[in-house]
C-alpha cells in the first residue's frame, strides 16, 4: 500500500506522535513514521523494528510486517514500517473494569508472555544497532550504576538533598548486586505496560505486544519490574508473580530466589536510564518523579 497516501488517523497511547492507524483500499494497517524520537535513533530504526517483529513473530502476539522503508532524504521522506493490525483493546482500558477473578486470569496470561520472552536468550546484553540485529555494548550505568550516579548521573540528582542522594546511592549499590548476582541475558520489550498489551475483553487474552522501539538484549527481570511498577494493585502484582512461579514449575525450571527484589533492581537501571535522558518527554519526567520518591 501507499502508506504516505492513505488517510492517517493519529493512534491513540504513546507520546510520539508517530504512529496511525491508515485507512486503504487493502483495509486497515498501522503506519509508523520514524520523524521525531523514531529519526533520533538512526536511519536503521525501522528495519530493527521490522525485523524484531519478524523474529518474534509466532512465539508472541505481534503484527504482521507488510512494508519497511528506510528514509530518503533527496525526497525529505521519513522511514516508515507499515504492519498489519491486530484486534483487542488496550490493557489499561481493560483492567480497570475487570473483578479480582478477572484480574487474575489477565495475570496468568502476562507471565505467559513474560516467561517466552526470558527464554529467548541473547548472548550478551546490549542495543540493536543493525537491521541485522547486531548488537552494540549495552549503557554504562549497566555495569556500574553508583559510578554513572556520581559522573554522567549527577545532572539527574541537581536540586536533591545529601539525604536523597545517598539513599538513592544505597538503593543503586543493592540493585547492582542483585542483577550482577543473576547476569542471564534475554530479549526485553524495555516497555513492557498494560497500555503497550491489547486484550480481547471478552475472553481476557493477550491478543498483541505493541511498541517494540526500546527492545534490547537485557536482564530477564527488566520487563517484570516495568510492569510491576506499571500497577498499583498490590494484589494483581501478587498474581502475576504467583502465576511466574506456577509456569516455571509446570515447565521444570529451576526456582527463582528473590524473583521481587530483583525485578525492582532491574528496573531502577531502567528508571535512571531513562530519567537521565535530556528530554521533556513526559515518560522522563515521570522517571524523574519516581527516583525521587524512591529516594525518600
Amino acid at each position: 500500500m501507499d502508506a504516505l497516501n492513505a488517510e492517517l488517523v493519529p493512534l491513540e497511547g504513546g507520546h510520539t506522535g508517530e504512529t496511525f492507524l491508515a485507512i486503504g483500499p487493502e483495509g486497515p494497517s498501522v503506519v509508523r513514521l520514524y520523524t521525531g524520537a523514531g529519526d533520533r535513533r538512526g536511519p536503521d530504526a525501522a528495519n530493527i523494528d521490522a525485523e524484531l517483529l519478524k523474529w518474534m513473530r509466532g512465539l508472541l502476539p505481534v503484527p504482521e510486517v507488510l512494508e519497511v522503508r528506510r528514509p530518503d532524504a533527496a525526497l525529505g521522506l521519513p522511514a516508515l514500517l507499515v504492519t498489519s493490525r491486530l484486534q483487542g483493546v488496550r490493557g489499561d482500558h481493560v483492567l480497570g473494569s475487570l473483578d479480582s477473578g478477572g484480574r487474575g486470569r489477565v495475570a496468568k496470561e502476562l507471565a505467559k508472555i513474560l516467561v517466552r520472552l526470558s527464554l529467548v536468550r541473547t548472548p550478551r546484553w546490549g542495543v540493536f544497532a543493525g537491521a541485522d540485529l547486531r548488537m552494540a555494548g549495552s549503557p554504562d550505568l549497566w555495569r556500574d550504576l553508583e559510578a554513572f550516579l556520581k559522573s554522567d548521573g549527577r545532572e539527574l540528582t541537581r536540586g536533591w538533598s545529601a539525604r536523597e542522594r545517598a539513599a538513592l546511592q544505597r538503593r543503586a549499590a543493592e540493585a547492582q548486586e542483585l542483577v550482577d548476582g543473576d547476569p542471564a541475558s534475554c530479549l526485553v520489550h524495555g516497555d513492557f505496560q498494560p497500555s503497550n498489551l491489547l486484550l480481547d475483553p471478552d475472553r481476557l487474552q493477550v491478543t498483541g505486544l505493541v511498541d517494540w522501539e526500546r527492545a534490547r538484549s537485557g536482564h530477564r527481570y527488566e520487563d517484570l519490574g516495568r510492569l510491576l511498577r506499571a500497577i498499583p494493585d498490590a494484589a494483581f502484582r501478587g498474581a502475576v508473580l504467583e502465576a511466574l512461579d506456577s509456569l516455571e514449575e509446570a515447565l521444570g525450571l529451576a526456582p527463582t530466589n528473590q524473583r521481587l527484589e530483583k525485578a525492582r533492581a532491574a528496573d531502577l537501571f531502567a528508571l535512571v536510564e531513562r530519567a537521565s535522558q535530556r528530554s521533556s518527554h513526559p515518560e522522563v519526567k515521570e522517571a524523574q518523579h519516581r527516583l525521587r520518591e524512591l529516594s525518600q
